[in-house]
């Protein structure tokens, strides 16, 4: 009780604000069709964040631009030109991309761990954004490789200052980003 004001939060049963609780609302409030979001704090907030957003469809693509009435050239996708620039289609549709879905699923080629597993797919929708916005706003296009090469060195950024790994060796980790685990 402060002044006269109950303050208790209905999320929890002791009544007390917890970050936690808040979070499995908010989790619970996105669309089934999209998975469960976890956030993993190896990751950096902003990237978790935008993957957060991405889920919900809420990133600014220039379709979703467009419905909320900003002033954009064209909706269609600039790193293909065949269709609209929708969240899905910039992050997990348009052609060039598939090679780099396919070497994210196949880095390593080890016995899978989960938090690591969620990092790189983190890591790769990413860098898959970061390089659509060089193409937007610097006008350069990215060849698919030099996006690979970012996916691994923004997960051994991760792992090795946020992560609980310790000595991890840039040869080893190229190999294999299970390394240490």
């Amino acid at each position: 009780m402060n002044g006269g004001v109950d303050w208790r939060c209905p999320l929890t049963t002791t009544g007390d604000y917890q970050v936690n609780a808040l979070r499995k609302k908010l989790d619970n409030c996105i669309p089934v069709n999209i998975g469960r979001f976890e956030w993993v704090k190896e990751v950096p907030i902003k990237v978790n964040t935008f993957i957060w957003r991405a889920k919900q469809g809420r990133i600014p693509s220039t379709e979703a631009l467009a419905t909320r009435g900003v002033n954009v050239n064209s909706t269609t996708c600039c790193q293909c030109g065949d269709e609209e620039e929708s969240p899905d289609h910039v992050l997990t549709n348009f052609s060039s991309i598939h090679g780099v879905l396919d070497f994210a699923s196949n880095w390593g080629n080890w016995p899978k761990k989960r938090r690591r597993l969620l990092g790189i797919c983190y890591a790769v929708v990413w860098n898959i954004w970061k390089s659509r916005n060089e193409r937007v706003f610097n006008k350069k296009r990215m060849h698919p490789s030099k996006v690979e090469d970012l996916i691994i060195s923004t997960m051994y950024s991760w792992e090795k200052y946020r992560g609980k790994t310790e000595a991890i060796r840039w040869s080893e980790w190229c190999l294999n980003p299970f390394i240490g685990l």
